[in-house]
């Protein structure tokens, strides 16, 4: 059970990965995922996204996936002690998983955030060099009971040109 509330939050990274990185193929369907509050922050709309095949050229689009990017990357790092927790072999396939989706998340900063216009891709290279490093991944030598009972996290919603992030709860 104390693994759940690690999982969770793996699974909240993995799901806002998805999300950013499928923007543009959400928006030509009709659906904007995107949180509507963030939009706001760096005055965008959910219409702009449904509606500005454009918009990843934006000046305001850069920034707003930034802070999307940072969320998830912050989402990762308090999500993976709670692989400690798993079976060894559980351990690996969430590792591998991590590490993809955190992947994507790079391969949407080197194709400039756009991810109206372009479906961001981790390359074969990329793909082929995680996949090693998983299959020779050991788990860590410890105790697992070092590792708390997972992160709570709401979010600040500080005005884009601050930093607005993660708040970890005990």
């Amino acid at each position: 059970m104390r693994a759940l509330r690690y999982a969770r939050t793996l699974g909240v990274a993995m799901q806002l990965t998805n999300i950013l990185r499928d923007v543009g193929e959400d928006a030509r369907r009709g659906r904007c995922y995107l949180p509507a509050e963030d939009l706001e922050m760096f005055d965008l709309t959910p219409g702009d996204v449904l509606r500005n095949a454009a918009l990843g050229r934006d000046e305001r689009w850069r920034p707003f996936m930034a802070f999307e990017i940072g969320r998830a990357r912050a989402l990762y790092e308090a999500a993976a002690p709670g692989i400690a927790l798993l079976a060894p072999d559980a351990q690996r396939c969430a590792t591998a998983c991590a590490r993809g989706y955190a992947g994507i998340l790079d391969a949407i900063a080197t194709i400039g955030y756009d991810t109206v216009a372009t479906r961001a891709r981790v390359s074969p290279v990329v793909r082929a060099t995680l996949l090693w490093s998983v299959w020779r991944y050991r788990p860590p030598v410890g105790d697992a009971m070092v590792v708390g009972d997972g992160p709570r996290l709401a979010w600040s919603a500080a005005p884009h040109r601050r930093a607005a992030g993660l708040v970890k709860l005990a």
